[in-house]
């Protein structure tokens, strides 16, 4: 279990993306947690995948969903891997604001199928050209 949330925090230090140590490619690591299949692109499957592998690791009552607790636990984690020159982290209000968007029956948790679902946000986001993939082009390398 402990490295299964070393892997995981792993992964979601890895989703920060503009908190690139000097000298590595925007992006960079990003891509190596994300693109399971390493053809250089990540769709939104490897992403969904991915986001089924991280609620699985922070789902630590195994109910099949993730509580306030359990979704603030991997903010907290991210906030914590996050570099300190990268800003706020994602704790508070922005954290309630993310389960709101997650949470789309608004039961106050989190379901796998929401979790892995909300994937569809990150590929909005991070897909800056909007080729329906996520390349280190759309980081700006």
């Amino acid at each position: 279990m402990k490295t299964a949330v070393f892997t995981l925090a792993a992964c979601l230090a890895a989703s920060i993306a503009g908190a690139q140590p000097q000298g590595r490619v925007p992006g960079e690591q990003f891509m190596v947690m994300w693109d399971l299949d390493g053809d250089g692109t990540v769709t939104l499957d490897e992403i969904r995948e991915r986001r089924a592998d991280i609620f699985a690791g922070f789902d630590t009552d195994e109910d099949g969903y993730l509580d306030d607790e359990e979704f603030a636990a991997i903010d907290e984690t991210r906030a914590a891997m996050r570099p300190e020159d990268a800003g706020q982290g994602g704790t508070g209000v922005q954290q309630r604001k993310a389960m709101r968007i997650v949470d789309t029956d608004r039961d106050r948790l989190i379901s796998l199928s929401e979790f892995v679902n909300a994937g569809s946000f990150w590929m909005k986001r991070f897909d800056t050209n909007g080729d329906g993939v996520i390349t280190e082009v759309d980081f700006g390398s």
